[in-house]
């Protein structure tokens, strides 16, 4: 349920003066939604006394740690915010505070912390761009202690990791975002100081730390800064962005920079400061910020580019962040989203402006915005992708982008027309801008119009709309030529759907003309064309036309005409504007046909009714899903349509469903019938009813006098034939009441009469379910307030005689909030009488019959009995469901036996903010309301007592009375919540009216809306309001005992029954304590059952055991100390019971439940520190400002704090004296042994000691023979011991919930100063903190620690229990596995924190056991063996870090002998366990805590010249293990190690930052160096350049044939190519550049390798995935200059092929930031390869070249390069082909011709004013020798695929010998409207009989013409036929085209008298066909 439109998502606000205070612009909104409302509403006094009351109750709460209550109050003031009454900022910015401390406070539950979260949210809803409702000056917040307990769990150590499981760093970083606009901009240094110093590349795969990452800084910083003085980090955050590789890290810096450059363009914006920085050169961004910006959009675009699948790869990032594990994210806006934000809010006449006619050229702007030129670079760029010829993956990532930037526009635009906008004048869009924007985002948009899948398609045309809202003349003239055309095409379903959806996406704009003058004449013209699709045949375009009729319907479909009618001259050509005058009257002129389109639209839906499918299926549906969506939407278009209607047409339609309905009765229609007559009823009700209730009561009675429901049902099934009759107008009558309750007040006789007669004759299932729904909807419609219309139109205004003759012009009227009148139905005290008496006429008389029926006895209560039993009983609940909000309940407490007296008392308990709803009847005082309250207890009297008599295990029970105890099951669930509205009524109808309103809302400003959406809008709030009335309701008496009732049913013994009541029982919740209750209840039935033993029923337990899972009822359970040891006592209880399906039960509820058991939950002892001093001023600012508090209240719930933790303390020592029997228990079968035990670990408490009783069962089971016991008591044994260390190093309970340890070694220094002490810190990658902690050295022969010495017995039971013997089996157990061949042989951490913990706490008690242990093992030839001894070691080693020097040195002394014995009996099996060990032992340490093994390491010789390759292979795996753990420091260590791999190819590189004291620092050089972070370092540029420079060399020196892979040339090239490759899809990738360029041309060059697969293979993905990386800006001009001169220079046609495509990969990835002048070059280059010798490179070159032109080139260029390709093309003529000069010339003309195509395609969607003429040059050339002529064929396939959708549009743009050449190179295809022969000629030459040889004048193309084609011919055009001869006999090779049967067949081969081909290759066209062409040359 969101409050105050906290999704920042737009509603229709009805602010009037935007310059008025917060509070005066929401007492403004608040009048509207009062105004709106039929009924009185509270005051604002009134409504802040409530708020006082809710407030209070909060406030005592915290003040006494009652959080069990606090969480309804949290709930009660969403509700109060969602009523939307102004909260004062000084009580907002108060909560805010006080839930803020809330979250901050050490030790929180999660539950609360998550709830906390969200009430904060709901407070300060600020979402980028919208209204905030608080200023700075209104709050400030400190986020150090925020920081403090996130941090506590992003980077938790070791020791921690178990509680880091339970991680609430989401939500700490959620309300990090919330608090970020209060943080003081003076923090953000400090923010940046704290923060900086973790950023590492760092990757820590041996333990599972939560530690920083580059992601998780980038989240914290995003998250912490606030969005103002950005120029105080910006400059920071872009270096680290640009030295990292990482999608993730992309996603957040955008939602970043969207957020800053949103907030920057307001200048003068709610949380700007004095010191703004400059602008600069795009917004708040430098030209090369920007070009990042610019190319991450490309990356976000993933279209595939180049000729290889690899090219297709946008960026590695995604790669790259699985090196990053244990990384913390945040769920936010993806790119997709963000880009557009950013792109539009930078948007700004910051340059000058570019001649319209004209391209930038890099010194000029579109409109001015370099912002705007940037963004119609990248979408012109991939503007082929939108087509659905190229269609992908990547279709849905394009339009989502168009349609947020098209909606991010509408946005901004309209919020700088409010008066109150804070974006400077100078900065604001012009309409220039505007126009181009919307020109830029045009031709994607109607590309993807026609997309294949339907999200696409739907983001396409969500573009459109918004398009046509800012710019309609240039948007809607082509959506309509278009929708024209697909209409007509009524054989291409797609694009009929297509342009259906479109059409309904704008229908807004075309209705209008206030927002487009000209498209209400097409209105009625396209619904004539939708028309035909209405058909049942094909639901899928019959739901779209159906829908595009439901969303034009924007006017009222009337047909009287103005006096002033008279019809303009020229109404054809959509592009021509017409004045007003003259629009008005062709729309005036269009509705005449208003009258025939009404009555066909609804002759088609009745056609639709007609065919329908009979009901069928198990739920009795018509149709399936295609149908069903069908009739929803039909039903949906009506309610529209005859809402819309005038009053004649009305009746006319209406008559004709009158006729429908009295001549036919089909019973695959009567629910349809019967909401199209509801459709009706509902735009006017007293005519339906007037029309069709006589005649149809008439027609019930007589069809139940002849029998029809007679038979008797209870089950569901399918109707009875017969029975259609009485089905359809039993449907009828229930449409006809659909509309105003008022109106059936003058029927109320023959109301009554129909309710009784339905009564006494529907006897089977669906007559007198039929009747139920009858009776609710007919008091639903006198006893409910609800909207009487959804009109388009006031009723004022509908009804206004003036508006007749001009009802065109209001057609799509738009409202504000306060010109809205709403026509709601209130029910009177006639229509409460009417009720009332159907309530003492039918309902009293109908539950009497049932209560005297309970009276007969089992025995007799035959099918008879049960059949009037479940009928009544339906009919009465039916009754009482429709009687919701007849009376108003009174709230008052009753006696609650389950309040605990001692802990809690009534007042603190929540109850509803219960608001002005409309109830009918009010007062207690009233006569009606004792008559109804009578009524209903009698109702709920009447159903206790059914319960009990139909008890399904009382006597009177039996299966046959099912169908009787699911009706009273249903009945109770009525009684009980069948009242106000309920939390499902509420959702939906939200849910209705924001999907409503998402359709017509184009920016979070706007202020006008559709009338219905109003409408909408206040039926919500009036629904919310009565939904007040359903929350924390009291429990009477008899609501207790149907409780229980429900209950008994929920644990019968029959499933159906168990099912129903499981449903309808958990709904109680909306009862205060109801859980309590049913929990008692579900305990008591499984204690009984428990006593029964074997003869338990098991239906019944797991009738319980299914209540017992309910998530919420579990929780409650958990939660509560009274009820915890009954949970688990009742689930342990059922271990005797033997069915597998209740043990599954039983194991799903354990499972479920123990993790919900934490240190949280259980503790008492933050009791002493909550509320801390912080929370306790903000609970005094608190009743400061919205007091004054009962102080008598908070002193009586003081009173309950102490008995309250007693009670609490008392809970856990029960269950854990219960869990630690039960783990004792030996006897019980194992799995619950093990629950017991692993219970007992979830309650071994950080806050208090463990029993020496639960430290010996945890090291007993360590040594367990089951793995899952053993594994659970590890965990027990680990988190005592953790336990013992938190407890003993903190100071006090707060520091022990903070995981604050007051080390007695921790040390804390300079950074100068760290060689005295030893420290775990890595080099950052940024800054050093002003101190860094670590630790001095242990004493050398005394402890540095005194355990606490309450757990000094727990202790000694743990030490006194291990020994030699117990690390024996340990090992033994530890080297187990189920599967030896597939079991991994890492380190168990598991295991490993055991050994550490033990050697940690116990320091050297155990130590000689340990090493006894493991010496055998080490050597073992199990290699499991040797994983447990490595694990043991691994642990021993960790575990040494403060035991004293004389106690760990003898270990070490051990060890190190060892070692070379390890080391040399490695196998393949063994080598990643001891790996594994190295790992484990070194991360996170200093070097000098484990030096022997370092000293070790660099012992080891590597011999890359050895024999043994698993020698060199152990020897490097040792070594990079270590350097991969220690990082630069192992480096520091052993500075050989890097120069022995580069000299012998080693595939790592030394990492090196530099370091800054502070962040300011740190951003001083940013802002002054382009390499701050040395990311373009080339410390090690000499070491490669010596290998790179030999490659020349070796590549002469490559061995032949076979052995070619084994020179030297390819090995070193490969092993160079996978480094390049690997550090690629790494973090750090941007790295990797400096060290690639002086490698580039010999990558090319191994490209070529022909005999080298792998080399090749390699090379050519590294060329390609360079392109997928961001680079530094300074290195993307040599790298271009590097790929041109390889096209230009190189020797080589491979090369040359290779360099082309992976030019246009680096061009397209790196757009932004190539600068026009290169762009020149790359032209330069790709013309001269036009040239080239190869055919494949002059293609390749002309594709690329086509791509370049087509996204960053100036007009002028693109003609010039076009008349360069004519001339050459022109002065070319090709000799003969014996020539020795016709290659050559040749190759000049296919370079021309090539050219020419290419900048063609240059424009692929339009048509330039030159490019007829250039494809008329072009088609000369059609007939040209390959490959001239291939390139022209696919030019022309390409330009027919661009450009099918706009032809009719297109085709004006060609004269007469252009469209024939066009013709002559499209082959098969005719794109002209005229006839090529004229028919005048044709017929007074030939006959149907004759034959005709059809040539052209130089004897090539013919053409061949069905007869009566020829016959409408208008003209020979195009050329002149020179002979029509009549029919002789041809020789073989001729060609004949003869007419014969009516058809023109032109015919290969001798053709014989007579007209047959004989031995011919015959194809012709027949009649209707398009002619087919023939290419090929003849004599005349």
């Amino acid at each position: 349920m969101s409050g105050e439109n906290s999704s920042g998502s737009a509603t229709p606000s009805d602010a009037g003066d935007d310059l008025l205070s917060i509070e005066a612009k929401e007492l403004k909104a608040l009048e509207g939604y009062v105004k709106s409302l039929p009924y009185g509403c509270e005051t604002t006094d009134e409504m802040q006394e409530k708020l006082r009351v809710i407030v209070e109750k909060i406030y005592v709460c915290v003040q006494t740690n009652s959080w069990a209550p606090s969480v309804g109050w949290d709930h009660m003031l969403q509700y109060w915010l969602i009523m939307r009454y102004p909260l004062p900022r000084t009580t907002r910015a108060t909560l805010v505070k006080l839930y803020y401390e809330l979250i901050i406070s050490p030790g929180s539950e999660s539950r609360l912390l998550g709830g906390w979260a969200d009430m904060l949210a709901r407070l300060i809803p600020h979402k980028t761009g919208s209204r905030p409702k608080l200023f700075p000056e209104d709050l400030q917040l400190d986020w150090k202690p925020l920081w403090l307990v996130l941090k506590k769990q992003i980077f938790a150590s070791a020791s921690d990791a178990d509680d880091a499981l339970r991680s609430d760093a989401a939500t700490y970083l959620t309300v990090a975002g919330l608090i970020a606009p209060y943080i003081p901009a003076t923090e953000i240094p400090a923010i940046l100081d704290e923060l900086l110093p973790y950023y590492t590349y760092r990757v820590r795969e041996a333990l599972l730390y939560i530690f920083a990452t580059a992601t998780t800084i980038f989240t914290l910083l995003t998250s912490f800064l606030p969005p103002y003085d950005s120029h105080l980090y910006l400059p920071i955050m872009f270096k680290l962005w640009e030295a990292i590789n990482s999608s993730n890290i992309d996603e957040r810096m955008l939602e970043a920079c969207a957020a800053l450059t949103r907030e920057n363009m307001s200048r003068h914006g709610p949380f700007a400061t004095p010191n703004v920085e400059p602008w600069k050169d795009v917004g708040i961004l430098d030209e090369f910020q920007w070009a990042r910006i610019c190319r991450a959009c490309l990356v976000a675009m993933n279209v595939p580019v180049g000729p290889r699948t690899t090219s297709s790869v946008s960026s590695t990032g995604t790669t790259a962040d699985a090196y990053q594990t244990n990384k913390l994210t945040r769920k936010g806006p993806s790119a997709l989203t963000t880009l557009p934000m950013i792109f539009v809010w930078s948007i700004a006449l910051d340059g000058p402006i570019a001649s319209k006619t004209e391209s930038s050229d890099g010194s000029s702007y579109v409109a001015g915005s370099k912002a705007l030129t940037s963004l119609r670079t990248l979408i012109t760029s991939v503007e082929t992708y939108f087509h659905p010829s190229n269609y992908g993956s990547w279709s849905v990532n394009l339009t989502s982008l168009i349609n947020r930037l098209a909606a991010e526009f509408c946005a901004r635009w309209y919020e700088e027309q409010a008066k109150d906008c804070a974006i400077p004048v100078a900065r604001r869009l012009s309409k220039d801008m505007r126009r181009e924007f919307v020109e830029t985002l045009k031709t994607p948009a109607l590309l993807a119009m026609f997309s294949k899948d339907p999200i696409s398609t739907s983001y396409a045309h969500s573009t459109l709309r918004y398009l046509a809202t800012i710019e309609p003349s240039v948007i809607m003239p082509a959506i309509l030529e278009r929708s024209y055309s697909g209409l007509e095409s009524v054989n291409e379903t797609h694009r009929v759907l297509a342009v259906m959806s479109a059409l309904a996406c704008v229908s807004g704009t075309l209705t209008s003309e206030t927002k487009w003058l000209g498209g209400q004449k097409h209105i009625v013209p396209l619904l004539e064309l939708a028309i035909p699709g209405i058909d049942i045949n094909d639901p899928t375009k019959a739901t779209p036309a159906l829908s595009l009729g439901d969303d034009a319907p924007g006017e009222s479909m009337d047909t009287e005409q103005g006096d002033d009618y008279r019809m303009p001259d020229g109404t054809e050509d959509m592009t021509v504007p017409l004045d007003r005058d003259e629009e008005r009257t062709l729309a005036r002129d269009s509705s005449t046909s208003f009258p025939d389109l009404i009555v066909t639209f609804f002759r088609r839906v009745l056609a639709i009714f007609e065919a329908l499918p009979e009901e069928g299926g198990k739920s009795n549906k018509t149709g399936g899903k295609l149908e069903e969506a069908l009739l929803k939407t039909v039903r949906s278009t009506t309610d529209t349509v005859a809402m819309q209607l005038s009053d004649e047409l009305f009746d006319l339609v209406l008559g004709i469903i009158y006729e429908y309905a009295t001549t036919n009765t089909r019973a695959n229609a009567v629910k349809a019938f019967g909401n199209l007559v509801g459709s009706f009823a509902k735009a006017n009700s007293k005519k339906v009813l007037a029309k069709f209730l006589p005649y149809s009561v008439e027609q019930i009675k007589t069809e139940l006098e002849h029998g029809a429901s007679s038979v008797r049902t209870t089950a569901v099934g399918l109707a009875i034939p017969s029975d259609t009759a009485l089905h359809w107008h039993m449907a009828i009558i229930r449409g006809a009441i659909s509309g105003d309750g008022s109106d059936l007040v003058a029927h109320k006789d023959l109301v009554l009469k129909l309710i009784k007669l339905l009564v006494d004759g529907a006897k089977n299932e669906r007559g007198f379910s039929g009747t139920g729904r009858l009776v609710n909807r007919i008091l639903t419609a006198l006893t409910s307030v609800y909207p009487k219309d959804s009109r388009f139109l006031n009723p004022s205004e509908w009804s206004d005689p003036r508006a007749r003759g001009s009802h065109n012009q209001l057609w799509g009227k738009m409202y504000k909030v306060e010109e809205v009148e709403i026509a709601w139905h209130v029910p009177s005290d006639v229509e409460v009488a009417l009720a009332i008496q159907i309530l003492d006429q039918v309902i009293a008389p109908v539950i009497n019959v049932l209560d005297k029926s309970l009276a007969t006895p089992p025995n007799n209560r035959d099918s008879i009995w049960r059949n009037d039993f479940c009928r009544l009983i339906h009919i009465a609940r039916s009754a009482w469901s429709g009687l919701s909000t007849i009376i108003e309940l009174p709230f008052q407490e009753y006696p609650d036996r389950y309040i605990d007296a001692k802990t809690e008392i009534p007042q603190m308990s929540a109850s509803s903010v219960r608001m002005k709803a409309g109830f009918c009847v009010t007062s207690p005082s009233d006569p009606r309301y004792a008559h109804i309250m009578k009524h209903r207890e009698f109702f709920g009297k009447f159903l206790n007592k059914a319960a009990a008599a139909l008890n399904v295990d009382g006597p009177d029970g039996g299966d046959e009375h099912v169908d009787a105890i699911l009706s009273v099951i249903r009945s109770i669930d009525c009684y009980l919540l069948e009242y106000a509205a309920s939390r499902n009524t509420y959702a939906s109808s939200k849910k209705a009216y924001d999907m409503t309103r998402d359709l017509v809302v184009t920016s979070s400003k706007q202020k006008s809306f559709p009338r219905s959406i109003w409408v909408k809008r206040a039926q919500v709030y009036h629904v919310s309001r009565v939904h007040t009335h359903s929350l924390y309701r009291r429990r009477t008496t008899l609501d207790e005992k149907l409780i229980v009732n429900l209950l008994e049913f929920s644990i019968s013994s029959y499933t159906r029954a168990r099912k129903y009541g499981h449903c309808y029982l958990t709904h109680s919740k909306y009862y205060v304590r109801s859980a309590r209750l049913v929990l008692d209840g579900v305990l008591r039935a499984l204690d009984a059952q428990g006593k029964l033993g074997k003869n338990a029923d098991p239906d019944k337990q797991k009738g319980a055991l299914h209540l017992l899972w309910n998530r919420s009822l579990s929780l409650y359970a958990l939660i509560t100390p009274q009820f915890i040891l009954p949970y688990y006592e009742a689930l342990f209880a059922l271990r005797s019971q033997e069915k597998p399906s209740i043990q599954k039960l039983v194991a799903s509820a354990m499972d479920g439940s123990i993790g919900h058991i934490t240190s949280e939950a259980m503790a008492t002892t933050k009791a002493s520190f909550m509320p801390e001093a912080s929370t306790k001023q903000a609970l005094e600012e608190l009743s400061r400002v919205a007091g004054p508090f009962d102080p008598k209240l908070l002193k009586a719930q003081q009173q309950l704090v102490a008995p309250r933790d007693e009670l609490k303390k008392k809970g856990y020592d029960s269950l854990r004296a219960f869990a630690l029997r039960t783990a004792q228990d030996s006897t019980l079968h194992w799995k619950y042994q093990h629950w017991g035990l692993v219970l007992l670990v979830q309650l071994t408490r950080r806050d208090a000691p463990a029993s020496p009783e639960m430290g010996k069962i945890f090291v007993q089971e360590v040594v367990s023979d089951h793995p899952t016991m053993r594994h659970a008591a590890q965990r027990g044994l680990v988190k005592i011991l953790r336990g013992v260390k938190a407890r003993t190093l903190s100071p006090d309970a707060r520091s022990l919930w903070l995981n604050e340890r007051k080390h007695p070694l921790r040390a804390v220094g300079k950074f100068s100063s760290l060689d005295d002490m030893i420290s775990k810190s890595q080099t950052p990658i940024g800054i050093w903190k002003a101190e860094v902690r670590g630790y001095t050295p242990p004493p050398p022969n005394a402890s540095a620690f005194s355990w606490e010495p309450a757990s000094q017995a727990t202790l000694d039971a743990i030490g006194g229990y291990v020994d030699s013997e117990w690390f024996a089996k340990l090992i033994t157990l530890w080297s187990q596995e189920e599967d030896r061949s597939k079991s991994s042989t890492d380190i168990r951490l598991d295991n490993l924190y055991v050994i550490k913990q033990l050697v940690k706490i116990f320091e050297g008690r155990h130590l000689s056991h340990i090493l006894a242990s493991v010496e055998g093992a080490m050597y073992d030839s199990d290699k499991f063996k040797q994983r447990a001894a490595a694990e043991i070691l691994t642990g021993l080693i960790r575990g040494l870090k403060h035991v004293p020097l004389s106690t760990a040195q003898p270990v070490w002394d051990w060890l190190i002998p060892r070692l070379p014995e390890i080391y040399s009996k490695l196998t393949l099996d063994t080598l990643s366990i001891w790996q594994s060990f190295l790992s484990n032992s070194s991360a996170d340490r200093d070097p000098r805590r484990i030096q022997p093994i370092i000293d070790f390491i660099k012992s080891i010789k590597i011999d890359f010249n050895s024999s043994s390759v698993f020698s060199l292979s152990k020897a490097m795996d040792w070594t990079l293990t270590l350097t991969e753990t220690l990082g630069a420091r192992f480096i520091s260590l052993n500075p050989n190690t890097l120069d022995i791999y580069i000299q012998n190819l080693g595939t790592s590189y030394a990492e090196w930052r530099p370091e800054f004291k502070d962040s300011a620092a740190l951003l001083a050089k940013c802002s002054s160096s382009t390499d701050p972070l040395l990311v373009r370092d080339t410390r090690h540029q000499a070491q490669i350049m010596a290998v790179v420079e030999q490659l020349p060399k070796l590549r002469a020196e490559r061995l032949p044939g076979a052995n070619v892979s084994q020179s030297l040339y390819d090995k070193i090239g490969l092993t160079l190519l996978t480094w390049i490759w690997t550090v690629a899809y790494s973090p750090r990738a941007p790295s990797i550049f400096v060290y690639t360029k002086p490698f580039l041309p010999e990558v090319l060059r191994m490209s070529e390798l022909q005999d080298s697969s792998e080399v090749q293979q390699y090379s050519s993905g590294v060329l390609y995935i360079l392109a997928s990386i961001n680079p530094p800006p300074e290195l993307i001009g040599p790298f271009t200059e590097s790929f041109i001169g390889s096209v230009r220079t190189s020797s080589s046609w491979r090369i040359r092929q290779k360099a082309i495509p992976v030019l246009s990969v680096w061009y397209f990835r790196n757009i932004p930031s190539i600068p026009i002048s290169t762009v020149r070059q790359i032209l330069d280059a790709l013309v001269e390869c036009l040239s080239d010798e190869n055919v494949e490179v002059r293609e390749q070159a002309a594709t690329t070249l086509s791509g370049v032109l087509r996204s960053r080139t100036e007009k002028e260029t693109v003609i010039t390069l076009k008349d360069r390709f004519s001339r050459i093309a022109q002065r070319v003529k090709l000799p003969k082909r014996d020539d020795p000069k016709y290659a050559d010339v040749l190759r000049k003309l296919h370079a021309a011709v090539l050219g020419m195509i290419a900048t063609l395609q240059a424009y692929p969607y339009v048509i330039e004013p030159w490019i007829p003429a250039l494809i008329e040059r072009l088609a000369r050339h059609a007939s040209d020798p390959q490959p001239v002529s291939s390139a022209i064929r696919k030019f022309a396939a390409d330009f027919k695929k661009t450009h099918q959708d706009t032809w009719h549009v297109d085709k004006e743009l060609f004269n007469e010998d252009q469209s024939q050449a066009l013709q002559t190179i499209v082959a098969g295809t005719s794109y002209s409207s005229n006839a090529a022969l004229s028919s005048a000629a044709i017929a007074s030459s030939i006959s149907v009989s004759s034959s005709v040889i059809l040539l052209s004048e130089d004897g090539g193309s013919g053409l061949a013409f069905p007869f009566p084609f020829i016959s409408r011919a208008e003209g020979i055009t195009g050329g002149a036929l020179l002979d029509l001869v009549a029919f002789w006999t041809l020789r073989a090779s001729s060609i004949a085209c003869i007419t014969a049967s009516n058809e023109l067949r032109l015919a290969f081969g001798p053709v014989c008298e007579g007209g047959a081909v004989v031995g011919g290759d015959g194809f012709g066209a027949t009649e209707g066909e398009t002619p087919k062409r023939y290419e090929g040359r003849s004599d005349k």
